[in-house]
């Protein structure tokens, strides 16, 4: 800048201080030392914005109905939902990290004795962090234990599993196997149950996996892909109403009904934390988790689940290539 044209601007305030003073009598022009302050507090704030550690958001658009749900919600479509519940304005940061499995482990994975693995290993793999087991199948009936059985079973598994660290819930039946008997109709032959892990109080799902396949003779089928967790830091939370104003445009989508529903009920939420680290997401992320019934106009009845992502956009970016 030219000496000239210092000048002019130095002059250039000191003519809007005596227009100030001359406006407000009381007031005292600002000192050099309070002008240096508020400058540090502008930069300060604009620094905060600009260093907020971005992630590489969530996505489920190759496991929802998508734009697709426009066969199922309307603008007329309403909305009941009488959740009385507080959800954490804040959440922990978890850095998802890879967790080896030792060969050492593995090996006693390998050396379990329990008359729950009734049959031999048929296949065992170790790769890094997973394991997938198969063991030969000498089921020889239709699987007929109680749910009580079964889950008494599946904890005796999961608990000889020597690698299984942290705080884990039982899912139940996920899914079944079946045949049809010309005397007894469709029979299950076998189920899978899962074990899903929980931190500070919410369940982790996504690509984190202990899926157990059990038969009448016990345990025929164990696939484990495990991850370790570091907490980093701290987020904000998008807040439950927010997330309950966009049921119904929601990020995922799925429902059993045919059909515009008239109404959407819902009858459960819970925050969920979603890994899908395979698709280049290096954090736990969170989602609110909808699930209730769909009422058609013609009165049946049937069930939906929608998400609602739930870490505001500026911890966030779409695309991995703009940073």
């Amino acid at each position: 800048m030219r000496n000239e044209d210092l000048y002019r601007t130095m002059n250039d305030i000191d003519d809007s201080y005596i227009i100030d003073a001359q406006r407000f009598p009381g007031r005292k022009p600002p000192t050099v030392r309070w002008i240096v302050i508020r400058c540090a507090i502008v930069l300060l704030i604009v620094a905060v914005i600009l260093f907020i550690p971005k992630f590489k958001r969530i996505s489920f658009d190759n496991e929802t109905l998508g734009s697709n749900y426009s066969q199922f919600i309307s603008e007329d479509t309403s909305v009941i939902c009488f959740i009385d519940q507080q959800f954490p304005t804040e959440l922990p940061i978890y850095k998802i990290i890879e967790r080896q499995i030792s060969q050492e482990e593995f090996q006693q994975i390998q050396q379990i004795d329990t008359p729950v693995f009734t049959a031999d290993w048929h296949g065992l793999v170790l790769d890094g962090h997973k394991i997938d087991g198969y063991f030969a199948d000498y089921g020889t009936g239709f699987f007929t234990m109680s749910d009580e059985e079964l889950e008494a079973l599946s904890w005796d598994v999961f608990n000889q599993i020597p690698f299984m660290e942290g705080e884990y819930v039982y899912s139940g039946i996920r899914g079944e196997e079946s045949i049809w008997s010309s005397d007894k109709g469709t029979q299950r032959t076998r189920v899978l149950v899962s074990f899903y892990r929980k931190l500070d109080g919410l369940r982790v799902v996504g690509v984190e996996q202990c899926d157990l396949w059990f038969n009448d003779s016990g345990l025929v089928e164990l696939h484990i892909a495990l991850y370790d967790y570091e907490r980093i830091g701290t987020m904000n939370v998008v807040s439950f109403a927010d997330a309950q104003e966009r049921i119904k445009s929601p990020d995922y989508f799925s429902t059993g009904s045919t059909g515009i529903a008239n109404t959407l009920q819902v009858n459960e939420v819970d925050l969920l934390y979603v890994n899908q680290y395979t698709k280049g997401c290096t954090i736990l992320q969170p989602v609110y988790n909808f699930t209730g019934t769909t009422i058609l106009d013609d009165e049946r009845h049937g069930t939906f689940n929608a998400k609602v992502i739930a870490i505001p956009d500026k911890y966030t970016y779409e695309d991995p290539f703009d940073r």
